[in-house]
Formats: C-alpha cells, sequence, structure tokens
C-alpha cells in the first residue's frame, strides 16, 4: 500500500492530496471503511470551510464599509466601528 501511495506521488497522481493526506489514506485503505463515520467527517470539514468563507467575506465587507466611512470624512464614525471590532475579537476568543 504505501509503495503504491508513493508511486502516485512521483508520478504526480493525486500528488498534493497524497502528499498532504497519506498516512489517512493508508489508514482507510488498511482499517474497515465505515460511511457513517465518513460522512460525520465530511461534515464537519464543511461546515468549518463555511465558517472561514463566512469569516472571510465578513473581513472583505468590513474593510469596504471603513474605506467608505475614511473616504467620506466620518472619522466618529470610523472609530466606532474599530471600537466594535475591537470588542467583538475579544469576545470571540474567548468562547
Amino acid at each position: 500500500m504505501e509503495r503504491a501511495i508513493r508511486e502516485c506521488i512521483s508520478k504526480g497522481i493525486l500528488k498534493d492530496f497524497l502528499v498532504d493526506n497519506s498516512t489517512e489514506v493508508m489508514n482507510m485503505l488498511t482499517e474497515e471503511f465505515d460511511l457513517n463515520v465518513a460522512q460525520q467527517v465530511w461534515l464537519e470539514e464543511g461546515v468549518e470551510i463555511g465558517f472561514e468563507r463566512g469569516r472571510e467575506r465578513e473581513r472583505q465587507e468590513m474593510s469596504h464599509r471603513l474605506l467608505s466611512l475614511m473616504n467620506s470624512g466620518d472619522m466618529q464614525s470610523v472609530k466606532t466601528m474599530l471600537e466594535n471590532i475591537s470588542k467583538s475579537d475579544k469576545t470571540t476568543t474567548r468562547t
């Protein structure tokens, strides 16, 4: 099994995936595959990807709002927004 994985990597077949996940692939090939466990892992990974995409989208929206406020000269709103972001960051890091 290990030889097959090494050969795939050397031939560029799923190289990036196998380099990053060869241990997991070996475990899946040598142990009994449990579809329910696999589905739970996929679900958890998908949820995490969704959260990260949401956080990235929120960062982009905040950046646009801040730039818009700065361009309009509304520095009080900029200050308030930055304070709210700071409070939100402190709350999120505690949970």
